[in-house]
């Protein structure tokens, strides 16, 4: 297991033993460019043939590079999208990257790289995903479709909405509401288990601020 994380204007990498040990002293994957360069929206995922890739967000772009097994990079960075990285998947030609923007519509996309992270496919918006979706999952299933969830705050009814796609990001069904809350939800998350998958989030007003769980079908 590798975790990526932005420390000191560097990004850096810490390798992680199955039972939760760390391995080695957190590595610098490689410097900041300049003093007033910052990193946000970082993501790592293993990709086959033992290498993997690095994203992040940097002045207005989403950089991709790749590195091998030990977490040492492999040649330069390039920018993949002028958007916000969101989450990264191995796939087995490549990569999968979510994007998302700051514009009006802020749009949600899904991106389709190769293992060098070159764009091969980019998807319309997301229907899910879109208007001022304050939060909001994705999920890449074992069968290679995915599904998302997101939920905004100004939604009447409050709802956070799911909706499964292929694997070009092309919706196979319309966002359905999963669940109706009494407040905005935090921290959406999707996970798959062997008899469908579940849904989790916890409402920021609500009293005991327990997290809730659901079982949800997306067909």
């Amino acid at each position: 297991l590798q975790a990526a994380f932005g420390e000191s204007l560097q990004q850096r990498l810490q390798r992680i033993r199955f039972d939760g040990r760390l391995d080695d002293p957190a590595e610098a994957l490689f410097p900041a460019p300049g003093a007033m360069t910052s990193y946000g929206g970082v993501r790592l995922a293993a990709g086959p043939d033992h290498f993997g890739a690095t994203v992040w967000d940097q002045a207005h772009g989403c950089r991709f590079r790749n590195i091998d097994g030990a977490g040492a990079v492999l040649g330069d960075w390039h920018t993949v999208a002028n958007r916000h990285c969101g989450s990264l998947r191995s796939t087995p030609t490549g990569f999968s990257l979510f994007t998302w923007d700051w514009g009006p519509d802020r749009e949600r996309r899904l991106l389709r790289l190769d293992a060098q992270g070159n764009q091969t496919h980019r998807s319309d918006p997301i229907p899910a995903l879109g208007g001022e979706v304050n939060w909001w999952a994705t999920l890449r299933l074992s069968d290679g479709d995915y599904v998302v969830a997101g939920m905004h705050e100004g939604w009447d009814p409050l709802e956070i909405h799911t909706q499964r796609l292929d694997p070009d990001g092309v919706p196979r069904t319309d966002p359905e509401p999963i669940v109706v809350l009494d407040h905005p939800a935090r921290r959406v998350r999707l996970v798959e288990t062997p008899d469908g998958l579940l849904a989790g989030w916890y409402e920021e007003a609500s009293p005991d601020l327990h997290y809730q769980i659901q079982r949800v079908v997306v067909m």
